[in-house]
């Protein structure tokens, strides 16, 4: 029940299971803990996973390898990656679970530079490479632009069981994109055996990063056709290209599919949307579009004040 709950995205109801469950007289195992833990960091609910990390020491799991995993993941989600280090370090065992778990929490917390020490060292004790590592690895790389490094890594995971995964594949071109490397990233997308949107959104959004939006257009047309769908994240990133190219009609095509997708609500997509009107300076669809929002931020406040200072210069 605890992990039927967590499966469908029912985090509370999950902890409420668990803790009926001590109520109960119900002796709990690792797979209990291991549960409730991925509950309380998906809800962010740091008091209660304190809780429940007390009670697993009482209950003598924090030496198990499962429970100490999702326990230092869990704090990782909460931005406390020194208790996630002093977790890790204190197991008297660790797998590629728990390896995989510390470096990506280091890259969630953007402290890349040990997530890359720890695979070192991960690779010093022989662990194996996992597909959940390898991505986590080209973000780092990403994130520190590290683009030789990511080359090396590239050429490793080519080398491993791993060269054709599409998650991996699509960390890979991501990490290249982040790069500025967008013929290298193309050539990833174009040798995946599969892709998927994520990977498509990827590719879109780097080109539109890099002032390329015809390209990012024309793979956004792409993934139209073939059929992947889109969300939030690709409407963005054409909606930037729109704006990078001063696509006035290519602009309101996609704010079109916007507001058939119902992804108006989404305020990244709103403000995307109020950039390209204001960059096209089309002043009277963006000031529309502003007296709308149900909800503004400050991107959205500099969206509109650019739009004026765009269509004053004119």
């Amino acid at each position: 029940m605890i992990s039927g709950f967590l499966q469908n995205g029912e985090c509370r109801k999950s902890i409420d299971v668990f803790l009926e469950m001590g109520r109960c007289g119900v002796g709990f195992d690792r797979a209990s803990f291991a549960v409730v833990l991925k509950a309380c960091g998906a809800l962010e609910e740091c008091n209660v996973g304190v809780q429940v990390h007390g009670l697993l020491v009482k209950f003598g799991f924090d030496s198990d390898v499962v429970t100490g995993s999702a326990l230092l993941g869990m704090y990782a989600k909460f931005k406390r990656l020194d208790d996630s280090l002093a977790v890790f370090s204190e197991l008297p065992e660790k797998n590629w679970v728990s390896w995989s778990a510390m470096i990506a929490g280091c890259v969630q917390n953007d402290r890349n530079v040990e997530g890359l020490e720890l695979f070192k060292e991960m690779q010093g004790v022989g662990v194996g490479v996992s597909q959940s590592i390898y991505a986590s690895l080209f973000r780092s790389c990403a994130g520190l632009s590290a683009l030789k490094l990511g080359k090396e890594l590239h050429g490793h995971a080519l080398k491993s069981a791993f060269g054709t995964d599409i998650i991996v594949g699509t960390a890979t071109l991501d990490m290249y994109a982040k790069c500025g490397r967008m013929a290298d990233a193309q050539k990833v997308l174009n040798s995946m055996p599969k892709c998927s949107l994520q990977s498509y959104n990827a590719i879109i959004v780097g080109y539109a990063r890099s002032d390329r939006g015809f390209q990012a257009l024309k793979s956004f047309q792409l993934l139209l056709k073939i059929g992947l769908g889109f969300d939030e994240i690709t409407l963005s990133g054409a909606l930037n290209a729109c704006a990078s190219i001063r696509g006035d009609l290519e602009g309101r095509q996609v704010h079109g599919l916007a507001v058939k997708s119902i992804s108006m609500s989404n305020i990244c997509v709103a403000n995307a949307i109020l950039d390209m009107y204001g960059k096209c300076k089309a002043l009277a669809e963006a000031s529309d579009l502003f007296d709308m929002m149900e909800r503004r931020d400050a991107v959205s406040w500099n969206a509109i004040i650019a739009a004026y200072e765009k269509d004053d210069e004119a």
